[in-house]
């Protein structure tokens, strides 16, 4: 439990409500977790996966958005969901 409290801090300590936050790999459990402590933390998800299925995943545990990097050019959609403001791009979540 001490593992799991250490590493919600350490993800969510600089995270700030009603930021928007990038997460790759969304169907991963790394991914779910990112997405599950970002909503936790009051900001919100935009989930990217290469399928259908693990967005939906993505959005039942919170994430506001998902784009299918394999179809879509997920930085224009970005750019379409946050009508251009700042987003923080978490590209590895693993480093915790």
């Amino acid at each position: 439990m001490n593992q799991a409290i250490a590493s919600f801090h350490a993800y969510t300590g600089g995270l700030q409500k009603g930021w928007k936050v990038l997460i790759h790999a969304a169907g991963s459990g790394v991914g779910q977790a990112a997405i599950q402590l970002t909503t936790l933390a009051g900001s919100e998800a935009i989930a990217t996966a290469g399928t259908e299925e693990k967005l939906d995943a993505a959005r039942k545990l919170g994430a506001v958005a998902g784009i299918n990097y394999k179809s879509e050019d997920f930085s224009e959609r970005v750019l379409e969901l946050t009508q251009g403001t700042h987003i923080l791009d978490v590209s590895n979540v693993c480093s915790v």
